[in-house]
């Protein structure tokens, strides 16, 4: 039996937990494509789930390996989508940390700010654009007012974002 669902994240660790919540009522993750989740019925408590955000696409020789490094440790590639790819292993294999070390993760977290500081820089940009184009023609131009609008809350949310992961990476940072 199969389900599909459409939810919206923008934090990776929500997601991870969301998936894992899923399974834990019986449902395996084996499809993503933006928004939309597919699972089929699983025994709970079969797989653990985690997220990587890579260096490299998922057609990069360097990401081929490592996932190919993964599958033989036990790991295997459910989905992907960009540089995001979805892991799974078996419940009965232990643990599931893909990082071993702090720098490692702090690694991780930093390309994920980089991506939310990039969106937010391209929402920012529309947001000032549309302002910007409806203030200087003769009429209003309402629907440039509107995307402005709309895409505010959106720049918002995704700085939120970058100031939520940049705390993050500060508090792991060695005191010296």
């Amino acid at each position: 039996m199969q389900k599909k669902v459409f939810k919206l994240f923008y934090d990776f660790e929500k997601e991870e937990q969301w998936l894992s919540q899923m399974e834990k009522e019986g449902w395996a993750f084996t499809k993503y494509v933006p928004g939309f989740y597919t699972f089929e019925s699983c025994d709970k408590g079969q797989y653990r789930y985690r997220m990587e955000f890579l260096k490299h696409g998922p057609k990069h020789e360097e990401t081929k390996d490592y996932l190919q490094f993964l599958e033989e440790t036990g790991i295997t590639c459910v989905s992907s989508f960009a540089s995001w790819v979805y892991l799974r292993k078996a419940a009965e294999e232990g643990p599931f940390n893909l990082f071993s070390d702090i720098d490692s993760r702090i690694q991780h977290n930093k390309r994920i700010k980089n991506l939310w500081i990039f969106l937010t820089l391209i929402e920012f940009v529309g947001v000032v654009n549309n302002l910007f184009l409806a203030g200087v023609t003769d009429e209003r131009n309402w629907t440039n007012v509107l995307c402005g609008l709309i895409l505010l809350p959106i720049c918002v949310v995704f700085a939120r974002m970058v100031i939520r992961l940049i705390k993050k990476l500060i508090n792991w940072k060695p005191i010296v």
